[in-house]
């Protein structure tokens, strides 16, 4: 149902799967979601990673946790594999009531997004597709 082309990434491999199992293609989940089914071709392809928003939105659509989502994508991996100060940036963050985690979300977000136009203003090649969230 997907589609004739063969995903390229776990996540789409991942998706391919999801939306057999539930019977329902690319477009289906698009109009579900509300976005263009390219948006979700651009996702299954790894040419853009989903928002925030438009994965709670496919979570509810197709039924599954967020974050099966998110390790589909690669946000979230095992504990083990990841560095310890991020291990520990983990622990710090599950330690939080969700309002500060939030605050906490919101800071990181904007050092990226500081980053990222400071690699922009510099010419600093390296921000691939991949690397922007559609």
């Amino acid at each position: 149902m997907p589609g004739k082309h063969r995903a390229k990434t776990e996540f789409g491999r991942w998706l391919d799967r999801q939306l057999d199992h539930l019977d329902m293609n690319m477009s289906g989940l698009a109009r579900k979601i509300g976005v263009s089914q390219s948006a979700v071709s651009d996702w299954r392809q790894g040419r853009y990673m989903p928002t925030d928003e438009n994965v709670r939105a496919m979570a509810a659509a197709m039924h599954v946790p967020v974050e099966d989502i998110y390790r589909a994508l690669g946000v979230i991996t095992d504990d083990a594999e990841l560095p310890e100060d991020v291990r520990q940036i983990l622990e710090m963050l599950k330690g939080m009531p969700p309002s500060r985690r939030r605050v906490a979300a919101a800071t990181i977000r904007a050092m990226r997004e500081e980053q990222d136009s400071e690699r922009q203003e510099r010419g600093v090649p390296g921000l691939e597709p991949s690397d922007q969230w559609q």
